[in-house]
This record gives C-alpha cells, sequence and structure tokens, in this order.
C-alpha cells in the first residue's frame, strides 16, 4: 500500500500532457431503443457529435465461440441505425462491444481453448465488423479467469487481443484499408485486476483500455457507499484504480476513465441512519434521468462527499450514489492533469436524453465543456 501511494505522488506531480487529445467513449444499450418508460433512446436522436466513439453493447458468441451472433432480432437493424450516425459526422467511430455481465465467460473460454479457435474468431469477427459497418470490436469479457474461466485464461486473453490486433494489421496492410480498431472493457479492482489481465499485454495489443470505474461498492454490500468515488481511503476509487494500472505496465495515453451515467441504489435497514457506512439491505440501480427529476421536485437532498468528490441522495429508504454535472467535471479535470486518453460513459442512454430537466444530454454536455474549457483540445 504505501508503495502504491508513493506511485500515486509522484503521478500526482508529474505535469499533464500538453496538446492530448481527449476521447469521449459512449456505450449504447440497444435495450434502451425499447424502454417503455418514456425515456427511450433511438439512435437517430443521438447527437453525432456528442461522443467521438460509440460502443454498441452488445453482441455475443455462437457456441463454439468462433463466430458472432447478434443478441436480439432487432440487433441489425438497430445496428444499421447506428453507424449512419456517420453521415453525420465522418469523424465518429463506431464499435461494436462483444460480452458483457449476462454473457459471462464460458463462450469466451471456447474462444480462447486453441490458437486455431482464435485465429477463426478472428476472422469471423472482421467479416461481421467490415458488414455492418464497424469501426472496430470493444471486448467486454467479464472476465477472464473468473465466472467459469480458468486460471489459464488470463495469459490467453492476451493471447486472443494479440491474435486480433494481428489479423487487424495483416487486413489493413492486405487490402489498404483503414485498420479496425480494437478496445477492451476491463474490470477496475485491484484483486480482479490481478486474477484477470496481463496488463501490459493489454495496453500493448489495444488502442484504448477502457476502465469501469464504478460499480466500486453496490447493493451486493451490506452497507452504503460511492459507487464511482475519485479519491478513497481503501484503494475503490478512479485514483487508485488508474495509478495502479499505470503501475502495472499500461499506457496512460491508452487509459479511458470510466464514468457513470447511473446510480447505485441501496435499501435503507433503517431509514433514520442515512449516511455512508450505513446498515443495508439489497437495492439495484437508477438512471441519471430518474435521479435528476426526483432532485427537481424537491423530494430528495443530494449531498456532496468532500473526500471522495460524487454526491449521494437519500429517497425514503433509498441511498442513491451517483455523478453529477460538478463532479463530472471534476473528473474530466482529473483525465486532463493526468494525461489520460479520455473519458468513457457507462451508459449515454441513462442521461437525460429527453431534457425532463431541462436540457437535452446534460451530463454528456458537461463533460464536453470542461474538456474544451480553456482551450483544451479534444478528438471532437
Amino acid at each position: 500500500m504505501a508503495v502504491l501511494r508513493f506511485v500515486v505522488l509522484i503521478f500526482l506531480c508529474t505535469p499533464p500532457v500538453i496538446g492530448h487529445r481527449l476521447l469521449r467513449v459512449c456505450y449504447y444499450s440497444s435495450w434502451s431503443s425499447r424502454r417503455n418508460d418514456g425515456h427511450a433512446l433511438l439512435p437517430e436522436d443521438i447527437d453525432a457529435n456528442l461522443c467521438t466513439h460509440i460502443n454498441y453493447a452488445f453482441i455475443t458468441l455462437d457456441s463454439s465461440g468462433t463466430d458472432i451472433l447478434s443478441e436480439q432480432p432487432f440487433d441489425l437493424t438497430l445496428m444499421k441505425r447506428l453507424t449512419n450516425l456517420k453521415t453525420k459526422n465522418p469523424a465518429l467511430k463506431i464499435l461494436v462491444s462483444l460480452g458483457g455481465w449476462e454473457m459471462g465467460s464460458v463462450k469466451f473460454h471456447k474462444t480462447v481453448e486453441s490458437h486455431e479457435n482464435m485465429k477463426k474468431f478472428a476472422q469471423n469477427a472482421m467479416a461481421f465488423l467490415r458488414t455492418h459497418n464497424f469501426d472496430g470490436l470493444d471486448l467486454d469479457w467479464e472476465y477472464p479467469a473468473a465466472r467459469g474461466s480458468p486460471a489459464e485464461d488470463k495469459h490467453a486473453f492476451s493471447e486472443l487481443l494479440k491474435a486480433l490486433k494481428n489479423a487487424f494489421d495483416a487486413e489493413k496492410q492486405r487490402h489498404n484499408m483503414t485498420r479496425l480498431l480494437l478496445t477492451a472493457a476491463v474490470a477496475p479492482s485491484q484483486w480482479r485486476t490481478e486474477q484477470s489481465y496481463e496488463v501490459n499485454m493489454i495496453s500493448r495489443y489495444c488502442d484504448f483500455i477502457n476502465l469501469m470505474t464504478y460499480d466500486f461498492h453496490g447493493s451486493w454490500e451490506n452497507k452504503t457507499g460511492p459507487h464511482s468515488a475519485l479519491y478513497s481511503d481503501d484503494t475503490l476509487c478512479i485514483n487508485d484504480t488508474a495509478s495502479y494500472w499505470e503501475l502495472q505496465g499500461a499506457e496512460k495515453n491508452k487509459l479511458i476513465i470510466g464514468l457513470p451515467f447511473y446510480g447505485n441504489v441501496f435499501k435503507l435497514v433503517n431509514p433514520f441512519d442515512n449516511g455512508v457506512g450505513a446498515a443495508s439491505s439489497g437495492g439495484g440501480d437508477m438512471p441519471y434521468y430518474s435521479i435528476c427529476q426526483i432532485l427537481q421536485d424537491c423530494r430528495a437532498q443530494e449531498i456532496f462527499l468532500n473526500e471522495q468528490r460524487v454526491p449521494y441522495m437519500v429517497f425514503g429508504r433509498k441511498w442513491v450514489a451517483y455523478d453529477n454535472v460538478n463532479s463530472l467535471q471534476e473528473k474530466v479535470d482529473f483525465v486532463k492533469k493526468r494525461g489520460y486518453g479520455g473519458i468513457m460513459v457507462w451508459a449515454i442512454d441513462l442521461d437525460d436524453t429527453h431534457g425532463a430537466c431541462g436540457h437535452k444530454f446534460p451530463l454528456m454536455n458537461s463533460i464536453i465543456h470542461r474538456i474544451r474549457q480553456n482551450g483544451a483540445p479534444d478528438s471532437g
């Protein structure tokens, strides 16, 4: 712990990278198009200039682990509508994200069982990406060496990334095409990183790495806690996670810091005991578009945590940890100061997309404003 704190201090004293362009990576969940709560988000309703990259979540694998399948019958049509956004912004890159929590590890394990499977998957993946006009592939394996995946899959994941990068490079040279992008979404905790990832290899083969720096605390615990703290004494925060990935060999300009557009909900055991660390039992999550309406209607009080630099609110028996405009802008400042590659949001469809609380996409627009403030460049 002392070594990590020393490394963090060095990084904090390192001057920011001048002229560094920040990426804005936005996940778009396919099921958001079919919400029936008045907050459905269709691809054509997304401003094509909000994000530099959009990741379509999710697609899955067949039982052999070598071929890509769409999860839902509507996926192929929805993908086409999403990639059509590039006609409005030719600089926009749209990737497809493979995996997610629901898919788990079993199918990915089949992919990495042999180098032959990996090569076959790489060829099939390229065909899928080109057929559907995607600019790259995002791997969201949750997680190598866990959830039915043996310990050797930690290294096998690196080998899979290597096979994909080699295939993408070869296709570019062979056909004189723009190379497909390769990215990965990775878990934030240090113990999970040690178990599941060869960090230096992931950094070598990926164009950038999406750190899922949220869900540090949640309803699976028995007490309340901020799920996306910028700083913390227990290493469960953005600062310590990003520093750890650097320490393990990740290139800092490839690290994309994840920001949540949702809150984690804890059900209080006693509504009168409602501070950080209060006893809780169960819960869930809440989109920002619901959080902002509760606050706007004065049905809850917002409380800001000075150490962790994030807010929470108490709404009846619900204790909700989330991010607002101010905490997100402070995280953007952190990314700029430390010279990371940019920010990632889960998910663009959880913002106030229809302006129920005022302007449309308030969280995303506040991030863009902060990135561009003081003349700082970005990629859009």
